[in-house]
This record gives structure tokens, C-alpha cells and sequence, in this order.
């Protein structure tokens, strides 16, 4: 026994193992697991709103967010001519009612420029062909000459029986040289019939023939219209 009465423990058997203390590895893996539940609930809770959350401007509204004042200054003096703050500023725009946008002002308006006028294409004036003279007619041969021969026959003629005989000589002699000229066989005929009726106009007309001039003047008409139809 010892000196207050009480009793000291045993001592320890030789050869038994040291007492068991707290297992700290056990402790450890416990104190993760309870903070991997913690952060999966907050996790998986919505957030609580923030009490102190500004709200949220509308889209499109001027109104300009209250400025807060910080708890660590004071408030500076308000000036002796600022305007109300029940009055509105002339400068400020007027707040919108929430869900409302703004009506711009005339002045800020953008104005749309007119839109511009298009010219349209020039497009050339169409050019007018000038007609080309028509080309000349060629004729067969020996009709020029033909022609020739009974235009100066009646330029010559006259009005005695002198200088119409004289003129019908000399219109045979211009239509016989014509009848080598022509090309064509009718024409050629025809020349050669012209002929043969002045050489008869002037054998009447200097007496040789008793018969009357006028019915040559009849033959030449007829066979002057068989020569233009074979030279036309």
C-alpha cells in the first residue's frame, strides 16, 4: 500500500504487449468521408439568393443602378443648389416602367438616307442602215443602141417630107450598126425588122413607093413595142 491509502497498480507481466492507443488512420479516412458527403449535398442544393444582389436592370432601360454607399465613408455634404432628389434631372433620362423599352429621342433618331437612285443603263440608239442605191439594170446588148437610134429619129425628123426622109435614112444606117451589138438572137431580129421599116418610111417619102407613109409609121410603132418587150 502506499502513503495515502491506496492501492498502486500491478506492474505489468513481463512479456505482455504495450496498451492500444487511438487508431489515427481509421480517424482520417472517417473525417474524408464525412467531408466528400458535406461538399456532395452542397453540391447538389440550389444556392440560397444573395439578400444583397442588385437587381436585375431591364433590357434596354437607362435607369442607372443606386450606387451604394460604403459603410467606411461618410456621406459628403450635399450642395446648397443640387436639385432635389424627388425632382428629376433634366440631364438624366426618365426611367422606364420595368418590361417597357425606351422611346428614342427625335434628336438621336438615326435617319435613314434615301436610297440612292439607280440611272439606268445607256443603251446606244439602234443604228438605221442606209439603203444602198439599187444597182443598175444591165440590158442586153444592142437595146442601148436601139433606143438611141429612134430618139434621134424623132429629135430629126421634122415636119417636111425632106427632113423626115433624111432622118429615116439615118435611123437605118444607127440600127443596122445596132443589130451588130446586140447578143441575143430576138434582139438582133427586132433591130434588123427597125431598120427595114425606115428604110420603107423613106422610099415613100422621096416617091420612090406611091404608097402612104402613115401605115409605115404603123409598122415602126408596132415593131418599136416587140423591141423594149425583148429588151425589158
Amino acid at each position: 500500500m502506499t502513503g495515502n491509502g491506496s492501492t498502486p497498480p500491478p506492474d505489468d507481466p513481463p512479456g505482455a504487449p504495450p496498451p492500444a492507443g487511438p487508431n489515427w488512420a481509421a480517424v482520417g479516412a472517417l473525417a474524408a468521408a464525412a467531408a466528400a458527403v458535406v461538399a456532395l449535398v452542397a453540391y447538389l442544393l440550389p444556392p440560397a439568393p444573395s439578400p444583397l444582389a442588385p437587381p436585375v436592370p431591364v433590357v434596354g432601360s437607362p435607369t442607372p443602378a443606386p450606387d451604394r454607399p460604403s459603410p467606411s465613408q461618410p456621406d459628403p455634404p450635399s450642395p446648397t443648389e443640387s436639385p432635389s432628389p424627388t425632382e428629376p434631372s433634366s440631364s438624366s433620362p426618365t426611367p422606364s416602367p420595368p418590361g417597357q423599352r425606351p422611346t428614342p429621342s427625335p434628336s438621336r433618331t438615326a435617319t435613314t438616307p434615301p436610297p440612292p437612285t439607280r440611272t439606268p443603263p445607256h443603251t446606244p440608239a439602234p443604228i438605221t442602215p442606209v439603203p444602198e442605191p439599187p444597182l443598175p439594170t444591165l440590158r442586153a446588148g444592142g437595146c442601148d443602141e436601139g433606143e438611141a437610134a429612134l430618139a434621134r429619129f424623132r429629135k430629126n425628123a421634122g415636119t417636111t417630107r425632106n427632113s423626115q426622109a433624111a432622118a429615116a435614112l439615118q435611123a437605118r444606117d444607127d440600127l443596122m450598126a445596132a443589130q451588130f451589138s446586140a447578143d441575143r438572137s430576138d434582139i438582133s431580129s427586132a433591130l434588123r425588122q427597125l431598120a427595114s421599116d425606115f428604110s420603107a418610111l423613106r422610099s415613100r417619102l422621096i416617091g420612090e413607093i406611091m404608097d402612104d407613109p402613115n401605115e409605115v409609121h404603123a409598122w415602126i410603132d408596132s415593131d418599136t413595142k416587140d423591141f423594149r418587150a425583148f429588151c425589158s
